[in-house]
């Protein structure tokens, strides 16, 4: 028995080296993130009207500071992920633009969700303080912020992608979801047009799912990546990005 348990923990951390546990792990979330996601759009109120956001405060206003919670803590292991993943993006492309494309686009969208989080945050702790209306415009205020970004997110795939056509830095279905996550960012921009329907941006189908299921896609698909390419992180680290050079071409899987 003990034997078992030993093999099965020596297969595990070889498996985890390699990136294939990480990959079920990020995956798995995925699914758990993605089912959320919808039992949220299911339960969320529309945004044309301030009694049905009222009420949904009164009622859930627990479970929305229970999720803020976790997307707070999930903050740090994201934007580790992400430095990791810009620092290989510079040092495959050298000192093209694509990289800086991708960072700053990155940067401005968690920016923004942070402040959007921050917003839906007061709106729960002041629910019962302050008119519905009051309440109203918090919550939409928060939601209707994703709206002029849309374009920035579509920017971080676009040059993730740009810089795919010219390396091999992805393999091809993490390129896949790269497209997938770009097309699905476009929808957030109608949260600037209208508060009903699917593309209101409080729980809108295509203004608010689908953006939001784009990057849970991608930090499923890179996840795996990031771990198994770990080593050509350090690897002779900073040389050829302070040269302006790309490195020498390595295949990634």
């Amino acid at each position: 028995m003990n034997d078992a348990a030993t093999g099965a923990v020596l297969c595990l951390l070889r498996n985890w080296r390699r990136g294939r546990t990480i990959d079920v792990l990020a995956w798995g979330t995925a699914v758990l993130a993605l089912t959320a996601l919808l039992a949220l759009l299911w339960i969320a109120p529309d945004a044309a009207d301030a009694a049905p956001v009222a009420d949904f405060y009164q009622r859930y206003h627990r479970l929305v500071l229970f999720i803020i919670v976790l997307i707070a803590l999930y903050f740090l292991p994201q934007l580790w992920a992400q430095g990791l993943l810009a620092a290989h993006m510079r040092r495959t492309e050298g000192a093209g633009p694509y990289t800086w494309i991708a960072f700053g686009s990155e940067l401005m969208f968690m920016t923004v969700f942070n402040v959007e989080i921050g917003l839906v945050a007061t709106a729960t702790l002041l629910y019962d303080r302050i008119s519905a209306e009051a309440l109203y415009i918090l919550h939409v205020g928060a939601w209707v912020l994703a709206a002029p970004i849309a374009f920035a997110g579509c920017g971080y795939f676009l040059a993730v992608l740009a810089l795919c056509k010219r390396t091999q830095l992805f393999p091809r279905h993490v390129r896949i979801v790269a497209v997938v996550s770009g097309i699905g960012n476009i929808g957030a921009i109608g949260g600037v047009f209208t508060v009903h329907g699917p593309f209101n941006p409080a729980d809108g189908l295509i203004a608010f799912g689908a953006p939001t299921a784009s990057w849970i896609l991608w930090f499923a698909a890179t996840a795996g990546w990031l771990v198994r390419n770990s080593h050509v992180g350090r690897r002779g680290a900073g040389e050829n990005a302070d040269a302006g050079r790309p490195d020498r071409p390595v295949r990634r899987t």
